[in-house]
């Protein structure tokens, strides 16, 4: 027998739970034909990566299918956001507003930390949201939006250089605080780690209870958005770019994948 870290109840099997919905990745795979992982947790590590993070030691199938619901809306939210499906407001060249269900997207990041938390694989071990469990836990039982938690939590969808681009939870430093960085295919998804909520470089895009949810959308990196992905990217750059070629290659595109991009930003 097994026992589930959700519920606690023992079963005879647990179920494989991806970190990161795998619809997020088949559809990244499907227009990019390859997705660079990377991680830090043990030294920087790149692969060429063709599924989710999964760990088939967390859920039982019961608690598994509590996920479904804020899973498949962020698939659904990351497609209505990269073509712009109305309706939509641009408050600026890489900033928009939707009307959408902010409260599910609030509950797709604090379930994807929960599990990242509750995960024992190596990748997954610098997120540690314990004296979060408890709450995720209660909310996502009874039906509920973790939204009422209070925790801050702000998105930023990535498409260009940076669509085929995911990595392992983290912790992303800014001057003021550090936040769990949460970047499944072509998503960048920050939480506040504490009541103290985010930085200011991020806060002013928090998921709020309205309907109305702002966005960063981004084709190309700038410096506050290679800051906060920094410590993964460089390390792991020259390995990113050799996936890229290959990738492009089999597909027979001659566009190039600039990964090195960051080392221009950085000199300007």
């Amino acid at each position: 027998m097994e026992v589930c870290k959700m519920c606690g109840r023992q079963v005879e099997k647990l179920v494989r739970c991806h970190i990161y919905p795998n619809a997020i990745t088949k559809a990244v795979l499907a227009e990019e034909h390859s997705i660079s992982t990377m991680s830090i947790a043990d030294g920087p590590r790149t692969s060429s990566g063709h599924a989710g993070f999964l760990d088939p030691n967390i859920v039982c199938a019961r608690c598994e299918a509590l996920f479904g619901r804020a899973d498949e809306y962020a698939v659904h939210f990351r497609k209505k956001v990269l073509i712009l499906e109305p309706p939509y407001q641009a408050l600026s060249s890489e900033i928009f507003l939707f009307r959408a269900r902010s409260d599910l997207l609030h509950t797709f990041a604090m379930q994807t930390v929960l599990r990242a938390s509750l995960s024992q694989r190596p990748e997954n071990r610098l997120i540690d949201a314990t004296e979060f469990h408890n709450e995720i836990i209660s909310h996502l039982i009874n039906g509920e939006s973790t939204i009422k938690m209070g925790t801050e939590v702000c998105i930023w969808v990535t498409r260009g250089e940076f669509k085929s681009y995911s990595a392992a939870p983290a912790i992303a430093s800014f001057s003021e605080k550090d936040v769990w960085r949460i970047s499944p295919p072509g998503m960048h998804l920050f939480v506040a780690m504490s009541s103290e909520g985010l930085p200011k470089a991020l806060s002013h895009s928090k998921l709020t209870p309205a309907e109305d949810v702002i966005v960063r959308r981004r084709r190309n990196p700038d410096r506050e958005e290679m800051q906060a992905i920094e410590e993964l990217l460089i390390p792991n750059m020259e390995s990113v770019a050799k996936i890229s070629k290959s990738a492009l290659k089999r597909a027979g595109s001659m566009m190039p994948h600039d990964w090195l991009a960051y080392g221009t930003l950085k000199n300007k």
